[in-house]
């Protein structure tokens, strides 16, 4: 497998269901294999909230790979780290301790939206 990059996605203003607006948010991601020309190779991928965006190489290496279930020689797979997380998306350690708002599932389907969005998929 070639060198794996987090990547990451900045979106200068989102405004939450609850009406806060974030500033200048980051969401990682990775994106294994490629975009074929048509764009709609796409597996997306998320992971439980205490985790991280690396499917491919850590929590699902044994499903995720080139000849593996998900072959990465035929599929891209988008893997958005979610919002509030630690592992390099916006989030608590963002803020002040008591002050990171409510996000909801709607949020953070929004949020990878822009991400899929902006790869033109």
């Amino acid at each position: 497998m070639s060198e794996r990059k987090l990547h990451v996605q900045r979106v200068p203003r989102f405004e939450l269901e609850c009406g806060t607006v974030l500033e200048n948010v980051r969401q990682a991601y990775y994106l294994d294999g490629a975009l074929n020309a048509e764009r709609d190779n796409l597996v997306m991928v998320f992971h439980a909230l205490t985790g991280d965006a690396d499917a491919v190489g850590s929590w699902w290496r044994e499903v995720f790979g080139p000849g593996r279930a998900i072959d990465t020689d035929r599929y891209a797979v988008l893997s958005p780290n979610l919002l509030g997380s630690c592992y390099g998306t916006t989030g608590p350690s963002d803020y002040a301790v008591g002050e990171f708002p409510p996000v909801t599932p709607r949020d953070q389907a929004r949020l990878a939206g822009l991400l899929v969005n902006e790869l033109g998929v």
